[in-house]
C-alpha cells in the first residue's frame, strides 16, 4: 500500500483533475474537486490491495435511529480517505463516527487513514 500511495502525483492541476475525475464519470461535478480526486487516485490505485468500500457497521442511536457507518477501504483493518486544505484558520478536519472507529479499533485493534493536505 505504502507504494502505491508513494507513487501518487505530489502537485495536482485542478483543471486536468477535474477534466480526470469526468473522464471517468466520477463525481466531477463537486466543488471539493480536491477531495473527490485523492478519494478517485486512492481508489483507482489501492484497488486489487486493499477491499473497497470497507466494513459497514450499523447503530441504534439514543434517540431509536439505526445509523450505518461504511469506512472507504481494509486491508487488515479499515481505512478512511481525508483531505484538507492546510492554508485554512481552522487545522481541524471532521473524520468519521467515533462510535465506529472505537468499534473498528476495538475489533482490530488500530484504524488508519491516508490524509491529503494541500
Amino acid at each position: 500500500m505504502k507504494s502505491a500511495i508513494m507513487g501518487f502525483p505530489r502537485e495536482w492541476d485542478g483543471r486536468k483533475a477535474i477534466l480526470e475525475l469526468k473522464a471517468a464519470d466520477y463525481n466531477w461535478r463537486q466543488m471539493e474537486w480536491f477531495g473527490f480526486y485523492f478519494e478517485y487516485l486512492c481508489v483507482t490505485r489501492l484497488h486489487g490491495l486493499l477491499q473497497i468500500p470497507g466494513d459497514r457497521f450499523s447503530f441504534v442511536r439514543p434517540n431509536g435511529r439505526k445509523t450505518f457507518v461504511t469506512f472507504d477501504m481494509k486491508g487488515t483493518i479499515n481505512w478512511d480517505i481525508k483531505s484538507k486544505a492546510i492554508k485554512t484558520d481552522d487545522h481541524r478536519s471532521i473524520l468519521n463516527d467515533q462510535e465506529a472507529t472505537d468499534r473498528s479499533v476495538r475489533e482490530y485493534g488500530a484504524h488508519g487513514l491516508v490524509i491529503a493536505l494541500s
